[in-house]
Parts: structure tokens; C-alpha cells; sequence
């Protein structure tokens, strides 16, 4: 917004519109990527389900949060409906965390080979 040069060209009102379309095409870019985001938890959560070294459920829970993830993206496209949808998605996002707390406590410890 200042100390470049190119910017005198413009003056101030046309510099805070130009700053504020930027910010909407950066949270616009945000939800796009919202979506890749959420997609590779899908065969992340099948791996994790047939591993048999994390639990199932949470295996289950990743393939869940990855339509969690996509759903919350696409209601962008939707503003009025984004809180709404967004209170029904975000618990099903935790279990990402689940994942990587299980992963961090019981996944350091020595476990026992199965044959």
C-alpha cells in the first residue's frame, strides 16, 4: 500500500480498492486450496484403515474429514449457508488431530511385531 514506487501512478481510493480485491482473491485462493486440503486425507484414511497400525476408527474419521473439508470449500460459493455448514463440518475436522496426537503419543512407543 506505500513505499513503492510504482504506486504514484494510482491515486489513494483507487490504491484501497486495488488492496481490497487483493485480500478477497487471497481468502478466494484459500478456499480453493480448502479443497485440496481435505482431498488427500481420503487415501490417507484408507491407508490408515488397512494398516492395522492406527486404530480403524480413526482411518474412518480422515476419510470423513476429507468430505468435511470439501464440503466447507465448496460453501463458499454459498456465503449465506458458510456459518451454517461451517458449525456442522468443523467438529469432523478434529480428527485430524486425533490422528496426529495418536500418532505423537502411542506411536513412539515399541510395539510388538504381529505375524
Amino acid at each position: 500500500m506505500r513505499g513503492a514506487d510504482f504506486l504514484s501512478l494510482v491515486d489513494q481510493p483507487q490504491c484501497d480498492i486495488l488492496a481490497r480485491l487483493f485480500l478477497r482473491l487471497h481468502g478466494h485462493g484459500f478456499d480453493i486450496a480448502g479443497i485440496f486440503w481435505g482431498l488427500w486425507l481420503f487415501p490417507l484414511g484408507l491407508l490408515v484403515y488397512r494398516s492395522g497400525f492406527l486404530p480403524l476408527i480413526l482411518g474412518v474419521g480422515l476419510m470423513v474429514n476429507c468430505f468435511a473439508y470439501a464440503i466447507d470449500s465448496f460453501t463458499a460459493l454459498v456465503p449465506q449457508y458458510e456459518a451454517t455448514v461451517s458449525r456442522w463440518t468443523s467438529p469432523l475436522q478434529f480428527c485430524e488431530l486425533a490422528c496426529m496426537l495418536w500418532l505423537l503419543i502411542m506411536g513412539t512407543r515399541k510395539h510388538q511385531r504381529r505375524e
